[in-house]
């Protein structure tokens, strides 16, 4: 599956909470909310905000911004390809994927990763706001951006994502605060997931690694020119 982790790999993605989140929120409540913090933010929820803390790369466009910047451009373009009727589309996710048969909102998932963070740090309850980790975070020359989470944002954020489902009441104690993590370089990811694991304030670091060029490229091939 999708949930990144050190030593295994492809096992836990925050992918894997994107697909799973949708097929077990009913049935296991708790789980599933476990899972959908692991989300980073999407329309309609709380948006993450810059806490002061500005990573250190320059203020060229990095790899990451371009990879993004591409990517944001294809789904944009197949958005409205699809919705002018311009192709005929005749998409089926993949046995077990998990993945939605309406072609539009895979785009739309498609573009929530894409804006998602890079990684999320699980803050363990006696690290607080972890300032230190974040200050620390903040001054390193691969990471572009911060925003930080606490536990009442994350709560929020759930119960916006939840709508008329009510979160169980021990909720707000059982989701961890959240530090985003933007970098310049993905190659730097992997690393930094690591080193963040060694760390005493995180309780657990986790990469969003969907492979986005493939499920774009899939979908590409469902379509069709009138």
């Amino acid at each position: 599956m999708n949930r990144y982790r050190t030593n295994k790999t492809e096992s836990r993605t925050v992918w894997c909470g994107l697909c799973l989140g949708r097929v077990f929120a009913r049935v296991v409540p708790v789980l599933a909310f476990l899972l959908l913090t692991g989300l980073a933010t999407v329309a309609g929820g709380c948006a993450p905000k810059d806490d002061g803390m500005s990573g250190g790369g320059s203020s060229t466009v990095s790899p990451a911004q371009q990879r993004r910047q591409h990517l944001l451009g294809e789904i944009q373009e197949l958005r409205e390809d699809i919705r002018s009727g311009k192709v005929m589309v005749d998409w089926n996710p993949p046995v077990g994927s998990y993945m939605p048969s309406d072609p539009l909102e895979l785009l739309d998932d498609l573009e929530a990763s894409l804006l998602a963070s890079d990684i999320t740090a699980y803050i363990a309850d006696d690290a607080g706001d972890a300032a230190g980790l974040r200050e620390e975070l903040a001054s390193r020359p691969e990471v572009e951006k911060l925003a930080f989470l606490g536990k009442e944002a994350v709560l929020k954020r759930l119960q916006e994502r939840l709508g008329d489902q009510v979160p169980p009441s021990d909720a707000g104690n059982l989701l961890p605060a959240e530090v985003q993590i933007w970098v310049s370089d993905p190659s730097s990811t992997i690393d930094l997931v690591e080193e963040l694991e060694t760390r005493a304030e995180v309780r657990d670091a986790v990469t969003n690694s969907a492979d986005l060029e493939y499920w774009l490229n899939l979908l590409r091939e469902s379509l069709r020119p009138k």
